[in-house]
């Protein structure tokens, strides 16, 4: 179902984005860095569509499986970290989806679009807003300030060096 595919290929995008942003936040994203790219999302992608073309009857829940296993899994060694994605996948990927779509944040801003051309997904993306709150990627609150403060010193130890180039 070209549907199903679709929702379930932008919740994929939806959580990868998710496991990258968390890693701005330094130690209180991940316990461990995550060396997870564009490549494991793209061969998550084919597999998904595999999986959909092969079997009449895929549960939400053995596609996170699937995600899981193929794309973070063997590149976190972490147990908590590995937890973190779980839930991540649980929250992107809920049962659910396939059925509604999906609110990821209670403003209505981040939703599953129930689009059906590829330039309406881009579209949508493209409408979000340019920095995401922490409690779209399971953080708290206080994490965004504490992202911008390391953000500040790393711009601030930047024109130090800068600085001290030029003198």
């Amino acid at each position: 179902d070209p549907d199903t595919f679709r929702k379930c290929m932008f919740a994929l995008c939806f959580t990868h984005a998710a496991v990258m942003e968390r890693s701005l936040y330094g130690e209180l994203g991940w316990n461990q860095s995550v060396n997870v790219d564009d490549f494991d999302l793209k061969y998550c992608i084919v597999h998904l569509r595999d999986v959909l073309d092969e079997f009449d009857m895929v549960t939400v829940k053995s596609i996170r499986q699937l995600v899981r296993d193929l794309m973070y899994a063997g590149r976190m060694m972490d147990t908590h970290d590995l937890t973190t994605v779980e839930a991540l996948l649980l929250n992107y990927l809920p049962d659910q989806l396939v059925r509604y779509g999906l609110e990821y944040t209670d403003d209505g801003v981040y939703v599953t679009p129930n689009a059906v051309e590829t330039e309406s997904y881009v579209s949508y993306v493209d409408s979000l807003p340019a920095v995401a709150p922490a409690e779209l990627f399971g953080l708290p609150h206080a994490a965004d300030r504490q992202r911008l403060v390391a953000m500040t010193d790393f711009c601030l130890e930047k024109l130090q060096e800068t600085q001290n180039l030029i003198w």
